[in-house]
């Protein structure tokens, strides 16, 4: 980070920027050694965003005749990744910034992620962390340590590896407002269902692994970036994904028995088909979720939001489902969907004994 801001505060001044407002903005910190803190956080966060974004671009150019070679090789680029990433989480304000940035650059989009996505890929089978030589993680480690900064190897990893997770994440989701992107930017973490490379659990085992940092550390440093993904038939059972935004996410044929989805923002979400057994939806937001197939036994929906375009119609065992308030009992769509509940689950009884 502090590499970021001092050639960030270097570019700035060649751009222009007057070296007062820098006095202003920026002040030596006393907590270590030659490093720096922001008087305004917004603007060190752009400038963090800027420098980012810089890199990024620097990360895809291609050289040679037909420009198929890239001028950072992908040795060179694991190095970089590790470098731009490793210290901590990235923050929401980052992120706006940083893709705002991107949008309006020259940048290959689809060259960055198809980059990322490698990398993604890599991260999540162990290369990195597993070597036996000298680790990316452990070089940046030990830079850190020369800036006063204590993180060890595996903390510079599974930061690197989830903060390209996040940039895949707001990729996709740019993409889902571009026709000519969708496909190019579509990311699916645990592999495209259906096909070979489709792993149900990597999502499961990457928030495992997230948790090393402490409890709910996943949530709290990806959570907010959930919205609009693709998330279909992911197993998450029994994950903690408290507060998360998963608003207009795709969950359909999701496996989240158990999952503790407290305050979640489903709002918009595509829950169809989805395990929802034992889940805790309590204080969550349904509001224009899609529930259709979703099986609703034993799920807690106390205090959970809802309007009248969530779809709870062919759900099943919602007559099971916990915490129900009377204004939602009362309401027509949910007793409709209530009463097509204990008819299928009664025809099901009499069917199998």
């Amino acid at each position: 980070m502090q590499a970021f801001i001092e050639k960030a505060r270097q570019d700035e001044r060649e751009d222009g920027l007057k070296n007062a407002l820098a006095a202003f903005y920026l002040k030596s910190a006393t907590a270590a050694e030659n490093s720096v803190e922001f008087f305004h956080k917004s603007f060190g966060e752009f400038l963090c965003a800027k420098r980012v974004a810089k890199s990024l671009e620097y990360l895809t150019e291609k050289t040679g005749k037909r420009r198929k070679t890239y001028v950072v090789s992908d040795e060179e680029f694991e190095w970089r990744v590790y470098d731009l990433f490793g210290y901590g989480n990235l923050t929401v304000e980052v992120v706006e910034y940083l893709m705002a940035l991107l949008v309006k650059s020259q940048v290959d989009l689809v060259v960055l992620f198809e980059r990322l996505h490698g990398f993604y890929l890599d991260w999540c089978d162990g290369k990195f962390i597993e070597a036996t030589q000298e680790t990316l993680p452990q070089k940046k480690g030990w830079q850190l340590q020369q800036w006063g900064i204590e993180s060890g190897q595996r903390r510079v990893d599974i930061y690197t590896g989830l903060n390209v997770m996040i940039l895949l994440f707001e990729l996709h989701r740019y993409g889902r407002s571009q026709e000519g992107l969708r496909e190019q930017l579509h990311f699916y973490p645990c592999g495209k269902p259906d096909s070979e490379d489709f792993e149900e659990t990597k999502l499961l085992r990457t928030i495992g692994y997230g948790e090393c940092l402490g409890n709910g550390a996943f949530v709290n440093t990806v959570g907010k970036f959930f919205r609009g993904s693709d998330l279909s038939d992911a197993n998450f059972i029994g994950v903690k994904l408290v507060l998360a935004d998963l608003s207009d996410a795709n969950l359909s044929g999701a496996n989240l028995i158990g999952a503790n989805l407290i305050g979640a923002d489903l709002s918009d979400a595509n829950l169809s088909d989805a395990n929802l057994s034992d889940a805790n939806l309590s204080d969550a937001d349904l509001s224009d979720a899609n529930l259709s197939g979703a099986n609703l036994s034993n799920a807690n929906l106390s205090d959970a939001k809802w309007n009248n375009n969530t779809q709870w119609l062919n759900s099943i065992n919602l007559h099971e489902a916990v915490g129900v308030s009377k204004e939602l009992r009362q309401h027509p769509k949910f007793v409709a969907a209530l009463v097509q509940s204990k008819s299928i689950r009664n025809d099901h009884d009499i069917m199998f004994g």
